[in-house]
């Protein structure tokens, strides 16, 4: 599958990016009320989760690989680094352990249900996010921090521009969001979750007509997900056809990243892979 873009569709995605970049995913009290998108497929859900379990381990095999991935984003990678409670073994087992648990925690819980488990689960995540970017917006020159974040840490983010031989603070770069949490933040996350395997599912081993179908729940249940973590519907990776948004994220952003990883990057990388060694318990299908 080519990635490469048409000019036309590649300004248009481009402009998507920029609006995304410049857009809060703070939540604010629509993702608080009782009721979810009107929009929910239950059976699309149920179809997912099927397919969640049948395919379990391949699919945290995948997201391991999207977190490689994620840990060389520029907005992540900084936070993680300034925060210092990824950087080792035994902190990165802790962070991503929490995750993975959360994480399947929604792809075996209610997510159909207004007060389901799964969906409470999600909203109290995405309150967490909302708490750390209240308490960051009065210093703007602070960059986005994850929920298990030590706000106390958070302090002006600076890098050294080879290119230009100096130092500058993040928001002097153009591509830096002005926004703790942006939009754009959410849906390469978002992503990272579900892009290589919705991508690439010929790659993955996912062939078959029923195991597509469930491929397809499985990308409703990310629909949802997002949703319910404050992603906007237009920008939301799982609805509509996302297609060239998602390859631009793929090439423009996280390959570029990448590509310009340096040793702080691998320290991630690092750590990550001892904390797997360990094989912890807790993530297995129910």
């Amino acid at each position: 599958m080519s990635i490469e873009l048409a000019d036309d569709h590649k300004n248009d995605v481009q402009q998507i990016i920029k609006e995304a970049r410049n857009t809060s995913a703070e939540c604010n009290s629509q993702w608080y009320k009782d009721e979810l998108p009107i929009w929910l497929n239950s059976k699309a859900i149920s179809e997912g989760q099927n397919f969640v379990r049948r395919k379990f381990f391949l699919i945290f095999f995948v997201h391991f690989i999207s977190l490689i991935l994620l840990l060389s984003y520029l907005p992540v990678r900084l936070v993680l680094l300034k925060t210092k409670r990824s950087h080792t073994k035994d902190l990165a087992l802790k962070r991503y352990l929490s995750t993975l648990r959360h994480v399947k925690f929604w792809y075996e819980g209610d997510l159909i249900s207004p007060n389901g488990d799964a969906v409470r689960d999600v909203r109290k995540v995405c309150k967490i996010h909302s708490g750390v970017s209240k308490r960051l917006s009065s210093d703007m020159n602070s960059l986005k921090c994850a929920s298990e974040s030590n706000v106390e840490q958070i302090q002006t983010l600076q890098w050294f521009d080879k290119q230009n031989n100096k130092t500058v603070n993040v928001h002097e770069n153009a591509d830096v969001s002005p926004h703790v949490i942006s939009q754009l933040d959410m849906i390469v996350t978002q992503y990272c979750f579900m892009g290589l395997l919705t991508s690439f599912p010929q790659k993955f081993g996912v062939t078959s007509k029923e195991e597509q179908e469930g491929l397809s729940g499985f990308t409703h249940i990310w629909a949802v997900i997002g949703h319910l973590l404050g992603i906007e519907d237009r920008f939301n990776l799982c609805i509509g056809d996302k297609g060239k948004l998602k390859e631009c994220i793929l090439k423009d952003i996280l390959l570029a990243d990448l590509s310009t990883t340096g040793s702080d990057t691998v320290m991630l990388w690092n750590a990550l892979v001892s904390a797997m060694k360990n094989k912890p318990g807790g993530i297995q299908p129910s």
